[in-house]
């Protein structure tokens, strides 16, 4: 497949012309950036423009998550893909289907007022989703390079520059208050979700690769560490049961970088057998398992769909989300894995550092609050 399929100069040439002129341009970015190892060019481009970067709920590291312009993913059918929609007088999406889930029923979620950008390598994406006066059909590489050069000759610097202020002053109080959550009782018991991964985070050198599957605080990850470069992040958010498997995958494909693989306790339990590989194969990674004694995102979404967590729906007992007092420690040594139970915050950061100089199979088992408590705070600011 042609990866290298230039726009068309016309157009590339309005589209330029409308972000220019944008007072308040917003961009929002899909794998397809990734896959086309597009990220520099996307970097330089909102730069350029001095737009925030939103990015889907996708699998690969697709912007920086440092960067003072990143703004975090945006969930489908979210109050904030719609709220960051409505913020920009010019929208351009770049290989996203963000707006594929939107519900027919609802409003638009790109209003009237908003001028549409799109660039994607898939003709039958272009358009489809929402209204787009300008549809660029090119490799996301290719095009957005060539729309940095030429938005490059066309912005005024002032306003530019008052903008890209601006975002940095937003990016600067939302890093304040992501520490002032991190930090909320961190020394408390059980574990608060803030402090575990602030500690965990301080125990992975600068070359780790993570491994995400907290499917209760998907996309919190990105708020506390400093991704910077492709191959450093890996995720999911359309199945449980990714994550050990995927670890044990990440790991072969990352010869001499540390792994850490941050997994949910009920996620992990979909495909407990990869514990036996890691063994058998002695795989070099690092599994931290965050123990709330449960399935923590669907007491959420249960949760915050109104339904009672202890409420029977379907002739189900609701209760059962609750998967009682695993020991994972144990059950990680029986699999012959080194494996610690830590359920003092103070202690994670020496036992994660501890388990990743063995460079083999380890288990680090954090017994963490049910309730979220730690990183509550931070979720409602994200989804709000």
């Amino acid at each position: 497949m042609a990866t290298d399929i230039r726009p068309s100069p016309d157009l590339l040439e309005r589209a330029a012309a409308l972000l220019a002129g944008a007072k308040r341009p917003v961009i929002l970015a899909g794998r397809a950036v990734a896959d086309a190892n597009a990220g520099a060019e996307l970097v330089a481009l909102a730069e350029t423009l001095a737009a925030p970067v939103y990015t889907g709920n996708e699998t690969k590291l697709i912007f920086p998550s440092s960067h003072p312009l990143y703004r975090g993913l945006a969930f489908q059918r979210s109050e904030a893909l719609r709220q960051l929609a409505a913020s920009a007088d010019v929208l351009l999406t770049v290989g996203s289907d963000l707006f594929k889930y939107d519900d027919a029923t609802d409003a638009p979620v790109v209003s009237a007022n908003t001028r549409v950008v799109q660039i994607d390598l898939d003709v039958q994406a272009l358009a489809r989703f929402c209204a787009t006066d300008i549809a660029l059909l090119a490799s996301p590489r290719p095009a957005l390079g060539e729309l940095q050069a030429a938005v490059a000759r066309l912005i005024r610097g002032k306003e530019r520059d008052e903008r890209l202020e601006r975002l940095r002053g937003e990016y600067r109080q939302r890093k304040a208050f992501i520490e002032t959550c991190l930090n909320h009782e961190s020394t408390a018991t059980p574990i608060r979700w803030g402090a575990a991964f602030r500690e965990v985070a301080a125990a992975m050198p600068e070359n780790a690769v993570v491994v995400d599957e907290l499917a209760s605080f998907y996309g919190q990850l990105a708020k506390v560490i400093d991704f910077r470069s492709p191959g450093s992040y890996f995720t999911t958010v359309d199945s449980l049961g990714w994550g050990l498997p995927a670890t044990l995958g990440v790991a072969l494909g990352s010869p001499g970088r540390p792994v850490v693989a941050m997994l949910g306790d009920g996620g992990a339990l979909f495909c407990i057998q990869a514990l036996w590989s890691a063994t058998r194969y002695q795989i070099p990674a690092v599994m931290v398992i965050f123990n709330n004694s449960g399935f923590g995102s669907m007491r959420g979404l249960f949760t915050y769909y109104g339904q009672a967590v202890s409420a029977p729906m379907d002739g189900a007992d609701c209760a059962t989300y609750d998967i009682g007092a695993l020991d994972w420690a144990r059950l990680a040594a029986d699999f012959g894995i080194a494996a610690r139970r830590v359920a003092d915050p103070s202690m994670i950061r020496s036992v994660v550092k501890e388990m990743i100089a063995l460079r083999k199979p380890a288990v680090v088992e954090l017994m963490v609050s049910p309730d979220g408590a730690g990183m509550n705070e931070l979720v409602a600011e994200f989804f709000k």
